[in-house]
């Protein structure tokens, strides 16, 4: 129908004189095609939509319809279809294998996106190939099989589209603390200034210490994630990247460090990410300064897109982070999670529906709820012509199965019993509806004894869809139950007698030996300062003098030169130029004693300003501790011992 009133209305313009339907077609593709060029997705998304109305089987028409709906819509599955086409009829493109790939990768297909990346890489040659991302996309694919393993359903209160460039407005930090700010061009390089895209960081409530993502200054890994403190004076200490297992070849950004001043959460295109930016978190060690393994949260809040800015409340009750699921490519969803989620060990049956009674029935609707609460757990149609589906259940127990058909009121209801596993697993399953004694009945057959040996990657990409969408899901029972177990956990945590175990210190080292320990290296800086300025100007005496001497040894030079009379060269006239070269001599190594000691006395003075402003710091450091041990105050006293910890490691990497 639109192919026929498009050319209906090409038609009525021909007959006016305006255009022919062959003008207006060929302005349809320049436009098109220059959108596409320039990536502009969304734009030539409904231009490429009207060609391939008119144009169905056109395979360049269809390669780029489909890569257009991979960034343009939110339903990425559409891409699938018409990439399919353009690979099916040879589109000489060897990029329609790879968005192919990358359709089939954000689809939760991960056998055939690899499958589609390696016939691009076979197409494009390996020089090519190389000029693209698809290697890592097929490590990725792989790491997406492996993290399904480990899925829980999230729970999520709320659910809100935004532009790109203002998602983390949307993030309501009142239970977090800290603001969500552009990243400070003290603390870019040259080559982040170069980036159109400042980007963000999160600058905590409760410490001086700030984490945030910069190219560095050659880029060679992408960016990283950097630490820096802000100074007294407002100003920054200079960027370190930080230690251990977070950064890797691959870009890392979007980082949050909370709270508890030990767990960092970040965005990595690196590590087991499943695709595009998956969100990790990392442990601090606050006695080394070491960041430790990368730990990916998993699905169902990382996806084979881009997840970003998981930032956790000061309880790590509720959570917010970005996702480009479900998006184009202008916009992105901001969630609001319960930080825990609910464990899930899910269970697939593949199955057949068939009908005794009416043997040509083969269509027919499913519900699964759980037998408890009677909530939905799966509700969808079998095949019209075979009957057959996939279904899943999130966990073992007892669920129960109503299943209706076409054109009856009845409906069916079986009860089936799903066996504990040890991982996900498939089964066989039958739905079979008969007659017994002149009354329907619904008879399910399981056959729990002998799994499926399937692809369950494969079998989960509808189930992995929907539930990577995160729809508002929140109950009141559930979030109680979640938050309750959170607190006690906190709680646990949270007492002042265990704040420096919190903050990574010995059972043996108590926070007010930190405090002592403190006091010790005031008293000792201070000492230093005393005698540092005694130093410097016994130096520059010394060096005074010196100077002195070389003066005076170069006048003496001089005027012995002066009298000798060179043209007679008497004993006496060789005898003077002696003196005066060895005099010279002297004043020089005079001169060089001098400067050697001005150096070491505006070094002395250079190392007190130095110790000056760290001591200026750790007594504001060591005021804080004082007075949170003497009120209690948990979260402060944690505070001044992570800053202290982050003092001792930047004066270890300065040794």
């Amino acid at each position: 129908m639109k192919k026929h009133a498009l050319l209906i209305l090409l038609a009525a313009m021909c007959s006016t004189g305006a255009f022919c339907q062959k003008d207006v077609e060929a302005e349809l593709v320049k436009k098109a095609n220059a959108h596409f060029e320039a990536a502009q997705y969304l734009k030539a998304y409904p231009l490429f939509s009207q060609l391939v109305s008119l144009h169905p089987q056109d395979p360049t028409y269809n390669y780029k319809f489909g890569t257009c709906a991979i960034y343009g819509q939110a339903d990425k599955s559409q891409a699938i279809k018409h990439l399919s086409i353009a690979t099916r009829k040879e589109v000489n493109e060897p990029m329609a294998w790879y968005y192919l790939g990358k359709a089939y990768h954000l689809n939760y297909q991960f056998r055939e996106a690899g499958d589609a990346y390696r016939r691009f890489e076979q197409m494009a040659g390996a020089k090519e190939a190389a000029k693209t991302d698809v290697a890592r996309n097929v490590e990725m694919c792989r790491y997406g099989s492996g993290l399904l393993t480990n899925m829980k359903d999230v729970v999520v209160m709320s659910k809100t589209e935004s532009d790109r460039a203002n998602f983390f407005r949307y993030m309501n930090l009142d239970d977090v603390g800290g603001k969500i700010i552009a990243i400070p061009p003290a603390l870019r390089t040259k080559l982040d200034e170069k980036r159109p895209d400042p980007g963000v960081l999160h600058t905590p409530g409760n410490s001086t210490i700030v984490y945030f993502s910069s190219y560095g200054k050659d880029g060679t890994t992408g960016k990283d994630i950097y630490t820096a403190q802000v100074l007294p004076d407002g100003t920054f200490s200079a960027p370190v990247k930080v230690l251990g297992d977070v950064n890797t070849n691959y870009d890392e950004d979007f980082c949050f460090m909370h709270s508890d001043g030990k767990t960092l959460y970040f965005s990595s295109r690196g590590h087991n990410s499943m695709g595009g930016y998956d969100i990790f978190k990392s442990e601090l060690n606050k006695n080394t300064g070491i960041f430790g393994p990368a730990v990916n949260l998993d699905f169902a809040i990382n996806t084979p897109d881009d997840d970003i800015f998981f930032i956790a409340d000061s309880l790590n009750k509720r959570a917010w982070f970005a996702s480009a699921r479900t998006s184009d490519q202008e916009h992105l969803n901001v969630y609001n999670v319960m930080v825990e989620g609910i464990p899930t060990q899910v269970t697939y049956l593949k199955g057949v529906f068939a009908s005794e009674i009416n043997p040509d029935q083969k269509h027919a609707r499913i519900q699964v709820k759980e037998s408890g609460t009677l909530r939905t757990v799966y509700d969808a149609v079998t095949g019209k012509n075979d009957g057959q589906y996939v279904l899943y259940v999130p966990r073992a127990g007892e669920y129960r199965f109503f299943v209706t058909t076409e054109n009856s009121p009845v409906i069916h209801e079986g009860v089936v019993n799903i066996p504990a596993t040890e991982f996900p697993v498939a089964f066989s399953q039958e739905l079979k509806l008969v007659r017994e004694n002149g009354a329907e009945r619904l008879l399910i057959i399981n056959h729990f004894d002998q799994p499926l040996s399937e692809d369950l990657a494969s079998l989960a990409a509808e189930m992995l869809r929907k539930k990577a969408g995160l729809e508002v899901n929140a109950s009141p029972e559930v979030i109680e139950m979640l938050e309750t177990s959170a607190e006690e956990e906190v709680l646990v945590e949270n007492s002042m007698d265990k704040v420096h175990l919190t903050a990574g210190f010995p059972d043996g080292k108590k926070a007010e030996d930190v405090l002592a320990e403190m006091n010790t290296d005031i008293a000792g800086t201070r000492k230093f300062l005393e005698t540092a300025g005694l130093k410097a100007n016994a130096a520059y005496a010394y060096a005074a003098q010196h100077q002195q001497v070389a003066e005076q040894k170069l006048r003496e030079a001089e005027s012995l030169r002066a009298s000798a009379n060179t043209y007679s060269a008497t004993e006496s006239d060789i005898a003077k130029l002696r003196k005066s070269m060895t005099l010279m001599y002297e004043a020089e190594a005079s001169r060089s004693e001098a400067l050697n000691a001005m150096a070491a006395a505006q070094s002395t003075l250079d190392h007190a300003a130095e110790k000056k402003t760290e001591l200026s710091n750790l007594e504001a450091n060591a005021g804080q501790l004082s007075t949170a041990l003497s009120t209690g105050d948990f979260s402060q006293a944690l505070a001044a011992l992570m800053m202290y910890i982050h003092r001792q490691v930047e004066l270890r990497e300065c040794e």
